[in-house]
C-alpha cells in the first residue's frame, strides 16, 4: 500500500511480441477465453508457473516458452511470429486485468482508518511483494494498475493534509517490489539495524504462513548474532487463498481446533478491517516497521488467479489457432485436451 519510494519502476519497453505482431496478420478479436478453476487444464497453467519459481525468479517470458513447449511439444523458436504472439499475448494480457476490481473491498475500506488510528505509533510500512519485476514488469504494474498506492496517497493527505502528507509519503512508507522481495527486505532492514542499537519490531503482513519462517532465515543469514534484535511479530491474513485452503483442509480432517490454534499464535485476521482493533492490535503496531503483501493480503488471489489463467489461455488460443491454422474452437479444445494431461 504505502509509499513514497519505489525500490522497481515499471518499464514501458516494447516487447519482441508487439514488435512482431505489427508484422503479423490482424488478428480476430474474441472475448477472454474462460477456464474452469480447479481443473486439470487450470491447475497445470499453474503448476508451469510453480517450475519457474522453483528454479528462481518469475519470468512471464519464461513461462511463454514452457507453454510453447508444453502445449505443441516442440522448441519454441524466436523467429516464429506465431510464437512471438503467445510471448506478447500473455503479458500483455495480464497487464490488461482490471487490478482495481480484483482488490479486496475490506482493504479499501479500511485505508482511511488505519492512517487516523496509526498515523503517530507505525514506524515505517512499506508495501512488500515479490513477482516478475525485472522481465515484464508485471509485478509493479499489477499493484499500480490496483489503485491501492493511489487510493492511500489520496487518504494521507485528507488525513493530515497536503504538508504533513507528503512528507509522511517521502519519510515513512515505502514500495518494496521485486523479483525477491526477501533481499530487498534484508536490505532496508540492514539500514534500520545500523542506524541504532536496540531492538527492532517487524510486522509481516502475510498470505503465506511459510513466509513468516523465509524471513526469519534471511535475516540471520544476513546479519547474524545481530539477527537477535529483530522481533518478528506476524499477522496471518486467512482470508486468502492460502487461509482458506487451510480452513477448509481442517474441517475435512477434523483438525479445525488445532487449525485455530495456529490461527491465534499467528495473529490471524479474517478480514483487514480486523487491524483498526486498537485493543488487539494498538501495542502490536507500535513503533513497527510494517511490510504488507500485496498478493492474499490485498489482492484477492482466488480471482487474480482465475484472471491470470483467462489471460494465459486467450494469449495461446490466439497464437496457437494460427500456429495450427485452426479456427479459436478447435485449437482451445487441444489447448486443454493437452494441459489436462
Amino acid at each position: 500500500m504505502w509509499f513514497g519510494k519505489k525500490s522497481e519502476r515499471i518499464k514501458n519497453t516494447q516487447t519482441r511480441a508487439e514488435a512482431a505482431a505489427q508484422m503479423h496478420a490482424p488478428r480476430e478479436v474474441a472475448p477472454p477465453e474462460v477456464i474452469e478453476r480447479g481443473s486439470k487444464a487450470y491447475d497445470r497453467i499453474f503448476k508451469i508457473q510453480t517450475n519457474i519459481e522453483a528454479k528462481g525468479p518469475m519470468d512471464y517470458r519464461a513461462y511463454a516458452r514452457d507453454m510453447w513447449q508444453f502445449v505443441t511439444g516442440t522448441p519454441p523458436d524466436d523467429k516464429n511470429p506465431n510464437y512471438l504472439a503467445l510471448e506478447g499475448g500473455i503479458i500483455a494480457n495480464l497487464h490488461d486485468i482490471p487490478m482495481e476490481e480484483l482488490v479486496y473491498p475490506h482493504v479499501v475500506e479500511s485505508v482511511a482508518g488505519l492512517i487516523k488510528e496509526y498515523r503517530d505509533s507505525i514506524a515505517h510500512i512499506s508495501l512488500w511483494s515479490t513477482g516478475d519485476v525485472e522481465s515484464t514488469a508485471y509485478q509493479s504494474a499489477k499493484i499500480y494498475s490496483s489503485e491501492i498506492v493511489q487510493k492511500f496517497r489520496q487518504a494521507l493527505i485528507t488525513q493530515l493534509g497536503p504538508k504533513e502528507g507528503r512528507r509522511m509519503l517521502q519519510e515513512n512508507t515505502r514500495w518494496e517490489v521485486a523479483d525477491n522481495k526477501f533481499k530487498n527486505l534484508v536490505a532496508y532492514m540492514g539500514a534500520v539495524l545500523a542506524a541504532n542499537d536496540g531492538p527492532v519490531k517487524v510486522i509481516i503482513i502475510e498470505d503465506s504462513v511459510k513466509n513468516f519462517t523465509t524471513a526469519r532465515t534471511y535475516f540471520d543469514q544476513a546479519f547474524g548474532s545481530d539477527s537477535e534484535r529483530i522481533k518478528i511479530i506476524p499477522i496471518w491474513a486467512t482470508y486468502s487463498r492460502e487461509g482458506q485452503q487451510a480452513k477448509e483442509k481442517s474441517k475435512t480432517s477434523g483438525t479445525e481446533p488445532q487449525f485455530e490454534e495456529t490461527v491465534r499464535g499467528l495473529n490471524g485476521i479474517a478480514s483487514f478491517s480486523e487491524l483498526l482493533d486498537t485493543q488487539r492490535f494498538g501495542e502490536i503496531l507500535k513503533d513497527a516497521h510494517v511490510f504488507v503483501d500485496f498478493d492474499g493480503v490485498i489482492g484477492d488471489n482466488l480471482r487474480m488467479r482465475d484472471a491470470q489463467a483467462s489471460a494465459i489461455l486467450s494469449a495461446a488460443v490466439d497464437a496457437l489457432s494460427h500456429e495450427w491454422n485452426t479456427d479459436r474452437a478447435t485449437a482451445k479444445t487441444r489447448i486443454l485436451e493437452k494441459l489436462s494431461s
